[in-house]
Parts: C-alpha cells; structure tokens; sequence
C-alpha cells in the first residue's frame, strides 16, 4: 500500500515539471492536431517572375516555426491553385519545397494560392493556406527594384529578423501614391531583409494599405552579417541569369542600398537625411514627394541599365 502511494506521488510530481517546464508528453495520436484544426506548421508560396508565353514553375514550402532545428517538411502533399482552378498536388522534397508546373499565363499579375489538401489521406500537419503572387511579364519593360525597409515602411525593431508585428510596420509618406505612379511606367519588385516566414504577413500588409501588388523576394540576410549589400548584388544577379535584364532603378534607404544598385549599373535613389554617408553616384532624396520629380521626363526614364 505504502509502495502504491509512493508510486502515485512520483507520477504526480513528475506530471507536474512536465507542465511546469513546458516539456510535451509523448506523441500518442500522431493526426491529434489536425484533428483539433490547430496550425502546426507554415506555408510560404513564394512569388515568381515568369516569362510571358513560356512555362511556369510554382513553388512552396511546408515548414515548422521560425525556432526549429530541422523546420523543412518533406514527403508531404501541397495543392496549388490559381484564381478557383486547382493545378494539381505536388510532394514536398526534402527540403520542404513542392514545384508545380503550370502552362503559360497571359501577361499581367496573377494570384495563387497553396494549401495542404484533406484528400485522400489526413494530413498530420495543419497549416493556413498562403497566397503567392505570379508576375507574368514581357521582358523589354523596364523594371524598378525597391528596398522595403526604411523605403515603403520605417523599421520598428532595426536589425530584426524575427516575423513582423504590423504594429511596428509604418508605411513612409507617398510611398503608396508615388508606387502606384511608377507601377504604370515600371514593373516593380519588392526585396526585403526580413525572413522568408515573414512573407505573408509583409504580403498582407502591402495589399490592405494598397500598394501596387508587384512580387517580393527575400534577401536571406544573415543578422551578424555587416554587408548587407552582398545579398542585395546576389538578388539582382538571380534575376539577370533569369534574363531580366532591363533592370532600370533601385529605390532604397541605405548606403548598402546605394553600392549594390551602383554596382550593378543600375540608378540609385535612396530616401536619406543629409548626415547619411552614401558613395559618389547616388541620387539623395529626402522623400517619395521628391522622387517623382525626377523620374517623370523621358529622359530620366530611359537612364540605367543592368550590365
């Protein structure tokens, strides 16, 4: 009797530190979260840039929380749509990514969506569905790349990795106004340091204070990384290899900004006080309400081009 409660006592405690230090009981029902609908993981559809009348490749990824040592999911099946039109199911690999190929798309903007399918087996994983954004173009329409942060929105937390709070998120004045103007000269990409877990909130974001819709890439910035210019000068060079080449003007708010812009022969234009040292060659503006200005005459436009 006197073992029986000594052994009813252990279990109590041990029960207990399980909650009090947050340790998880084992995993009896493997489907137990999917059964309750609660997300245990993330899907990040990510934007593309597609060739007018050629073959389109979507791809997304299944993964676990910004914290996990081993976040990519593999082996499981993603639906792709675009508009209502399901575009089939495809497997995640090993690093988490599924690639679906679709045919050619008319030209212009185009909506899809990503999502874990119900059918015809139960997936262990619950995630809310994510909607990435197919920027179907003709490539002779010059291209205006634009830095996100301190340039569309002033940064909360400077250096921050961690997935926006909208909150911190505020947008700089005539970003809106002066985007949707050149988004009727240019084609825009958006580039962002923030991390790939961030991207539908910063989507989100961008489409309820309505910026023009225009894809948005990661940069894949490392935080103690000091040359934040490097990632911005790889990006462009994906883009070239992808032949975009009429990379025209970047927009920025950093002197890192400036030198990968210049370096890649294109315009540089960046939003900065008059006590921000950047390099020789870049346009200095104090705001969207003086970009404008320069950038509406024919000649402006025509400056600038990837080498």
């Amino acid at each position: 009797m006197v073992m029986r409660v000594t052994h009813i006592i252990v279990s109590i405690t041990i029960s207990a530190l399980v909650i009090f230090i947050g340790i998880p009981s084992p995993d009896i029902n493997r489907g137990e979260e999917s059964q309750k609908g609660e997300s245990n993981a993330h899907i990040i559809a990510y934007d593309i840039l597609a060739h007018h009348g050629e073959k389109i490749y979507l791809n997304a990824k299944l993964r676990k929380g910004f914290f996990s040592l081993r976040p990519e999911i593999g082996g499981e099946r993603l639906e792709f749509f675009v508009g209502k039109e399901s575009k089939g199911i495809a497997l995640t690999g090993g690093n988490g990514v599924a690639v679906k190929e679709i045919a050619p798309l008319k030209a212009g903007i185009h909506i899809f969506m990503v999502r874990i399918p119900e059918y015809p087996r139960v997936s262990p994983y619950r995630a809310e569905e994510s909607k990435g954004l197919i920027a179907c173009w003709e490539t002779s329409r010059p291209i205006l790349i634009v830095k996100l942060e301190d340039t569309v929105y002033e940064v909360g937390r400077p250096g921050s990795l961690l997935p926006i709070k909208e909150l911190e998120m505020k947008p700089l004045r005539g970003a809106k106004e002066a985007l949707k103007f050149l988004s009727k000269r240019f084609n825009i990409i958006y580039i962002t340091r923030k991390d790939e877990l961030s991207l539908n909130r910063l989507r989100k974001w961008l489409s309820e204070r309505e910026f023009p819709a225009a894809p948005v890439f990661t940069l894949g910035v490392k935080e103690e990384s000091p040359d934040e210019s490097r990632y911005i000068g790889e990006k462009i060079d994906e883009f070239k290899e992808q032949d975009w080449k009429a990379i025209r003007i970047g927009i920025g708010g950093s002197a890192a900004d400036a030198e990968a812009f210049l370096e890649a022969g294109m315009r540089a234009i960046i939003i900065a006080d008059k006590y921000t040292d950047l390099p020789e060659g870049v346009e200095r503006v104090e705001g969207w309400e003086d970009i404008l200005p320069i950038m509406t005459s024919p000649q402006e436009l025509g400056r600038g081009s990837v080498r």
